[in-house]
């Protein structure tokens, strides 16, 4: 990455203090389960390899590509797997629930 694409994120939000603030505070305040599959997240896991694919990331509820003012937002801050994160790409998903498909 160069400077330029650095600089850009930065102002974009996706680095700095800011966002490692906003990251904190969902990790303390989180229910660290994955918004996506709704299955839990191992938090010791993510401190150990935080590339793993099961690993804790912040998801935007609302994608940053549709609206980047709605970086630092905690009310657009989720938990995510790194793998279902991924997955989602920039697509708004329903958070999941755990709710049988049994009536």
């Amino acid at each position: 990455m160069d400077d330029s694409e650095d600089a850009l994120n930065k102002r974009r939000g996706r680095s700095g203090r800011p966002l490692n603030r906003l990251k904190q505070w969902l990790k303390e305040n989180g229910d660290h389960v994955c918004c996506v599959c709704a299955r839990p997240i191992d938090m010791e896991l993510s401190r150990i390899d935080r590339n793993n694919k099961w690993a804790w990331t912040l998801d935007h509820h609302i994608p940053l590509s549709k609206a980047p003012h709605l970086a630092l937002e905690r009310s657009n801050a989720r938990e995510a797997h790194r793998t279902c994160n991924s997955a989602k790409g920039n697509r708004e998903v329903r958070i999941a629930t755990n709710a049988s498909r049994r009536w």
